[in-house]
């Protein structure tokens, strides 16, 4: 309510009516700056050859740029300025010095670009909460978001520019929680990783696009644990690792898409326990 006062009295120019105009070599009164296309590019006011009073410009389609208040030729209080979409920023100066954003952006807010809406959701002083939803140029939706008091929080959804979906994730207090899955064009399941407060923790699973499983195995804490299995895409035997919480423990065995063992050999605490063998057929 203040910065508004503050602007009415600042709409208030002196001088007697007429537009730029000089005073002895110096600009005084109202000034008012016009685009090529003939639209208004700025409103300015001058006391003593120094603008002083409101102060607006704006784009040659019309939509507004930037307004604020100066005063003895500075930049005071609240100074508002949108990008070529209509978004808006605001920055708070000082007796001509730039302080900082204003941390009050709340309120439901839509971000557009030329070809339309780009994304909208909620802020809550100048946090995200809530829903929030991007479009792709197509007009298609791109992703779906949940914040809580500005963290990822719940279900995250991407789609690709015909619709399917391309990725869900499970977040808490901003930190993955849960499943983490990925898929194709065709919507089959590509990648599932499971998550507890943001390490991966539990199954994990890829595919090829026909279906085959690439890899499996599990994670614990974060890190490789257990037996690891991978296949190749005709569904033929790649390899099998040991792993104990990380490190490898046990065999580490490889295959050729023949069938051929490529790669056989042990492990103890990360450390090779015997030489390297290969040949064998696939057993």
């Amino acid at each position: 309510m203040v910065w508004l006062l503050t602007v009415l009295l600042a709409n208030s120019c002196p001088g007697d009516g007429r537009l730029n105009q000089y005073d002895h070599g110096q600009p005084v009164g109202r000034w008012i700056g016009w685009h090529d296309n003939a639209t208004k590019s700025g409103e300015l006011c001058y006391v003593d050859g120094k603008l002083h009073g409101l102060v607006t410009h704006w784009y040659p389609n019309g939509r507004l740029l930037s307004q604020g208040v100066y005063r003895n030729g500075r930049p005071i209080g609240r100074w508002n300025t949108w990008d070529g979409y209509g978004n808006l920023s605001e920055l708070e100066y000082g007796n001509g010095d730039r302080q900082g954003y204003v941390p009050k952006k709340t309120g439901r807010y839509t971000y557009w670009r030329e070809s339309g809406k780009l994304a909208e959701g909620e802020w809550v002083a100048d946090v995200r909460h809530g829903r929030w939803t991007s479009w792709h140029p197509n007009g298609s939706k791109q992703d779906e978001q949940l914040y809580v008091d500005g963290e990822r929080h719940g279900v995250w959804t991407t789609y690709d520019a015909s619709g399917r979906i391309q990725s869900l994730s499970h977040w808490r207090h901003g930190k993955q929680h849960g499943s983490d899955l990925r898929f194709n064009t065709n919507g089959q399941k590509t990648y599932q990783s499971e998550y507890v407060e943001g390490r991966r923790h539990g199954m994990f699973m890829q595919w090829f696009d026909n279906g085959v499983i690439n890899s499996t195995g599990q994670y614990r804490d974060g890190v490789m644990d257990g037996v690891w299995t991978g296949l190749h895409e005709t569904g033929g035997k790649r390899f099998r690792n040991e792993y104990d919480h990380g490190t490898l423990d046990g065999l580490w065995v490889e295959w050729d898409d023949r069938g051929h063992v490529t790669k056989h050999q042990r492990w103890t605490r990360g450390v090779p326990a015997s030489r390297v063998q290969s040949g064998s057929s696939g057993r």
